[in-house]
């Protein structure tokens, strides 16, 4: 029988959304432990940064010394991504911002790459175990971006360790200019905060924070696609077929990537969950800026209605309207007639825009009554 020992909250560096991880001590391999953790809570758990990772290893028993699953497991598609991964750091098409020499990146080499400025500017991949200098950044609250070489020979991942503990991370690279003020720091060949790896979260989060043990992944005899964290908080890949304990995580929205009317979203709200969400304070607003970022379409249907016959708008479980995030000519200020409902932007500002309700969009429902 399946025991929950510890329940813990963990917040999502950037968003401020709350997401419950529990433990549950019952040994199952991680096919077995994903599919639990989807019929019970939301899904097997999902680390997005250093301070999710330590309140998770928190929620481990203290005579506890195995390890257990989490929800990365080894996928087909080798993907490059920023160590770096808040995505409202990005704008437009920053994140997808390359300048590889000829010949590069190697994708024909099935093996963890990460990349390397050079004096030049240029680009190329290298094996992420290479010992080289490094780039970190700073980010202020103002948005203002501080390069800090470090000139100490290191492989990417030790790197990565570095620049996470005393800076803000591994340098990311979003246009052609922060790559002349980044070649400027650079007196010789740096890793910079791109990297290459096959691994996905079971629950498709977007997310490429890792931290893996020493010569981890090693992926013996091929046949390593799962993951466990210790209760050091490194990890490891081991076989799927295992019997660990494993964490769990639950959710209180989810998006839903069906395009339906605004009506037809209610309705699948009510009917498979409680209902479209209501944002009433920034804490909201950024649960549903997180979960709006992963939209199929470019505005995201909220419970926001508005009645041609008195004139104002209102959230449909009756929540207050003291919190509001309009986008010019939307919403009081904006077009008055029947048939409007409120969305939110899927893109950077994520404010909420008023649209005929025939629309079709992908809409986010709440699971409980509290974020």
């Amino acid at each position: 029988m399946m025991r929950l020992l510890i329940i813990i909250g963990a917040f999502f560096v950037g968003y401020s959304i709350q997401y419950q991880y529990h433990f549950v001590n019952n040994r199952i391999n991680w096919t077995e432990a994903q599919s639990h953790c989807r019929e019970t809570y939301t899904d097997l758990a999902t680390v997005c940064s250093e301070e999710d990772m330590n309140r998770l290893t928190s929620a481990f028993p203290n005579d506890f010394t195995r390890a257990a699953w989490i929800g990365l497991q080894r996928g087909v598609v080798w993907r490059w991504q920023w160590s770096f991964s808040d995505k409202e750091f990005y704008i437009g098409g920053d994140l997808y911002f390359r300048n590889w020499r000829n010949g590069h990146p190697n994708s024909a080499l099935m093996e963890d790459r990460c990349a390397v400025l050079e004096p030049n500017g240029k680009w190329f991949d290298d094996s992420c175990n290479t010992q080289r200098h490094f780039v970190c950044f700073n980010e202020s609250a103002m948005g203002d971006m501080k390069y800090v070489l470090i000139e100490k020979n290191r492989s990417w991942r030790d790197a990565q360790r570095i620049c996470r503990e005393r800076h803000t991370d591994l340098v990311s690279v979003r246009n052609a200019a922060e790559n002349q003020a980044i070649k400027a720091v650079a007196s010789s060949q740096v890793w910079i905060g791109l990297f290459s790896d096959p691994w996905v979260w079971s629950d498709l989060a977007i997310s490429s924070f890792r931290f893996w043990g020493q010569s981890q992944p090693n992926n013996v005899n091929n046949t390593q696609d799962c993951v466990i964290i210790k209760p050091t908080n490194l990890w490891n890949d081991i076989k799927c077929n295992v019997r660990r304990s494993f964490f769990c995580y639950s959710d209180t929205l989810i998006l839903i990537w069906e395009n339906m009317s605004w009506i037809e979203a209610l309705t699948y709200c009510k009917t498979h969950h409680l209902d479209l969400v209501s944002v009433t304070d920034v804490q909201m607003q950024h649960a549903v800026a997180k979960k709006a970022a992963n939209a199929s379409t470019s505005s995201v249907w909220l419970g926001l209605r508005y009645t041609c016959k008195f004139s104002f708008w209102f959230w449909i479980n009756s929540d207050s309207m003291c919190y509001q995030n309009w986008a010019p000519g939307h919403g009081p200020g904006g077009q008055r007639e029947c048939g409007l409902s409120g969305a939110v932007e899927s893109s950077r500002g994520n404010q909420w825009v008023s649209l005929h309700q025939t629309k079709k969009l992908n809409f986010i429902c709440r699971l409980s009554g509290n974020v």
